[in-house]
């Protein structure tokens, strides 16, 4: 039989995070197993390298040489990375390894939250300033384009389409849904996160980011300000709680989804719910703005946290 290699390909912002770093923390006992999570092409927990190899395949010729010979001894192999969806030509994943018999986890979700969720990151982790409504009414993934670019390469049957919800994963937790699909759930003694990995930050904490990325300020990637985020992000429960969308976004969202949506449950029998408004905080909440701002300087300093420049190029008026 030929070992089999589970390509685990996100989307993003449905748990890769946690999931990749569970895989990283357990390498070494999920290999005494037969399941090799490769150290090569990893991108600190994610395989994002082997996209870009998939890519350019002539020119990373000894890495991809070099990952077949560290997989070889293994029967089953798993690569993740949600940079994996973006790859116009899967093809490239058989030609790599043309020896393995190749399976695909997708994980899908709501729409209206998928696009939020890309919205916090965009602006959390880079230097993007653009509003919610143009990530909701503009920002569009095709979840029936990216599923059918994989299925005309490997096969409906090696797609294991998922949801991504709350309510339909085992205990809430995508984790565990993961394990359980790639039968990893009864290997005993792994160890796991003690913090939520990646989390998304909300309210007057976002704002505070989309408006020093529109100054264009210097530091909106670095580690600094990643980890500030991070760490300002448990001063508020505000400051994490998901961000609110009003009814006639979202059911403009719903339109936008609806027909491919319609398709994937009539042809995949995978059912994604699409939420008629988000319930959640504002994004600026203007009456405690000041009061926001004025706690982060009071737990912060500038040196630590770039945040804080936004001194610099505004004040607060009555």
């Amino acid at each position: 039989m030929k070992p089999k290699l589970i390509v685990h390909i996100g989307t993003n912002k449905t748990g890769t995070s946690s999931i990749q770093h569970h895989l990283k923390m357990n390498r070494e006992l999920f290999r005494d197993q037969g399941v090799c999570y490769p150290g090569l092409g990893e991108d600190v927990a994610a395989h994002h390298v082997i996209a870009d190899w998939a890519r350019h395949t002539n020119k990373f010729k000894k890495e991809i040489a070099a990952l077949k010979q560290e997989i070889a001894d293994y029967p089953v192999t798993i690569l993740s990375s949600e940079a994996l969806c973006d790859l116009r030509e899967p093809a490239a994943l058989k030609t790599m390894f043309p020896d393995h018999e190749i399976s695909i986890i997708l994980y899908l979700r709501d729409p209206v939250r998928y696009l939020v969720s890309w919205w916090q990151q965009d602006i959390q982790m880079g230097d993007e300033f653009l509003n919610l409504s143009f990530y909701l009414t503009q920002k569009r993934r095709s979840y029936l384009e990216l599923i059918n670019t994989w299925e005309d390469v490997f096969g409906r049957d090696a797609l294991n389409l998922r949801l991504y919800s709350r309510h339909a994963l085992p205990k809430g937790n995508v984790l565990d849904d993961f394990l359980g699909t790639t039968d990893l759930a009864d290997i005993e003694d792994q160890k796991r996160l003690n913090w939520e990995n990646n989390p998304s930050i909300s309210g007057n904490l976002l704002f505070f980011k989309l408006l020093y990325n529109s100054f264009r300020l210097p530091y909106a990637r670095s580690n600094d300000m990643i980890m500030g985020l991070t760490e300002a992000s448990k001063k508020k429960m505000d400051f994490r709680v998901v961000p609110a969308v009003p009814e006639p976004l979202a059911q403009t969202t719903r339109g936008l989804y609806e027909q491919e949506l319609e398709i994937i449950q009539k042809t995949y029998g995978l059912e994604i719910p699409v939420s008629p408004f988000i319930a959640g905080v504002s994004v600026p909440d203007r009456k405690c703005l000041k009061a926001d701002f004025e706690l982060l300087c009071d737990n912060f300093d500038v040196e630590d946290f770039p945040l804080l420049k936004l001194r610099e190029v505004m004040t607060f008026v009555k």
